[in-house]
């Protein structure tokens, strides 16, 4: 009997193999003190393209042709350090808008606001003098009590003409009073305070005294880190005293091949760019920029910079990484992998010190969103202090209505 011949299968094209997951982005690479939303690729490529004027560095690989190992993780650190950047970006151009909109906004609601408590000061002044007629005594205190509050805020802005109506009316002047809180202050701070520091103990002025302290705080750490470097200057004496290491030598390698690719780039722009090689006076101006742009980017060992020059000045195309030895593509990561490492400690220190700059406590989001509701909030209760002080204002002048103003709203 004749053997039955199955049917053929139909020819089904093999899926492409599965990313390794030891490649996968780990956890180092999420976003810490930004707002919640991740850039995708396309927005950091944007990005990277609008502050560069540059193509891409990361084309996609041929049809057919997966990266290696080697180029994935190169690709990796591309990423990586595109995102810490735009990053950065996003972070300057979040904070610059909210002082922006603070100076457009805010400012002038400020200013017409001083001028209000100022006006408000001088017209309850000759409500207090000795000679004035009718005030209750009470409310004469109420009076009093206002003024000096108004006149010590405006004094504080640099007012001095309202430092002296404040000393004129005030049971304890300005400088008493900022003596007293100083003296405060120290108490609290005894523990951390130097006894025998001249400065600390003279300080008048609560802002003096945090002034002085600090200069303690900084003599102190820099002595401590003086010490600590003379420890590490030792450690490393008898550390280059004994042989290296096999993994040392390995290390020192990768160092020197680092360095070398670095050194690289920057001659080859650096011989490109050359001003004898412009055809026009256009021309060279372009390449003093360019050439201006690659000292900076090689003063700062920033390889992406170096590339994206490169592709500027037309001495590459963007898949040309992916063709490097495997020597190369180490050394060429390992340089990325340092920018990375400096631009997260770049990122972390200006995200501290925004945090400052816009008075936000430790461990905010600087997000838009926030920043704009906040910007809101502050303009509300500007408004709200500036028609409370007008409306104050308009009863200065007349007795009956300061009167009952006295009674029901300065306590």
């Amino acid at each position: 009997m004749a053997e039955r011949r199955q049917p053929a299968k139909p020819y089904r094209k093999p899926k492409p193999p599965a990313s390794d997951p030891r490649f996968a982005a780990g956890p180092d690479d999420a976003d810490a003190g930004l707002a919640e939303h991740e850039p995708g690729p396309n927005e950091i490529a944007a990005a990277a393209r609008s502050r560069s004027g540059s193509r891409s560095l990361r084309a996609p690989a041929e049809a057919g042709a997966p990266l290696s190992p080697a180029a994935q993780q190169l690709q990796r650190e591309l990423a990586r350090v595109e995102r810490l950047k735009a990053q950065l970006a996003q972070m300057e151009s979040i904070g610059q808008d909210y002082l922006n909109g603070c100076a457009q906004r805010l400012q002038p609601l400020r200013e017409r606001l001083r001028l209000a408590r100022r006006g408000l000061a001088l017209a309850l002044a000759p409500w207090l003098e000795p000679d004035a007629r009718g005030l209750s005594r009470a409310q004469q205190g109420k009076a009093r009590s206002l003024l000096c509050r108004l006149a010590q805020l405006l004094a504080e802005g640099g007012d001095a003409d309202m430092a002296a109506l404040h000393d004129r009316y005030s049971p304890q002047s300005l400088a008493d009073k900022r003596r007293s809180a100083a003296d405060a202050l120290r108490a609290r701070l005894s523990d951390w305070l130097a006894p025998d520091d001249e400065a600390v103990q003279a300080a008048a002025d609560p802002d003096d005294l945090l002034r002085a302290a600090h200069r303690q705080w900084q003599t102190e750490s820099a002595a401590q880190q003086a010490r600590r470097d003379a420890r590490q200057a030792k450690r490393e004496a008898r550390k280059a005293q004994r042989e290296p290491a096999p993994a040392a030598l390995l290390e020192q390698q990768a160092q020197q091949d680092a360095g070398a690719t670095l050194r690289t780039l920057y001659r080859q722009l650096a011989s490109a760019l050359h001003p004898d090689r412009a055809s026009d006076e256009a021309e060279r101006q372009r390449m003093t920029a360019l050439m201006s742009a690659a000292n900076a980017a090689y003063d700062r060992r920033d390889l992406l910079a170096l590339l994206d020059l490169q592709l500027q000045a037309e001495l590459a195309d963007p898949t040309h990484l992916e063709r490097l030895s495997a020597q190369r593509l180490q050394a060429v990561t390992r340089l990325l992998k340092e920018q990375a490492a400096s631009l997260e400690r770049e990122r972390q220190g200006e995200q501290q010190r925004w945090l400052h700059q816009l008075d936000l406590p430790a461990g905010s989001r600087i997000d838009a969103a926030l920043l704009q509701r906040r910007l809101e909030e502050q303009e509300l209760e500007l408004l709200r202090q500036l028609h409370e002080a007008q409306a104050w204002l308009e009863q200065a002048g007349d007795p009956a209505g300061l009167k009952g103003w006295l009674n029901r709203n300065a306590g």
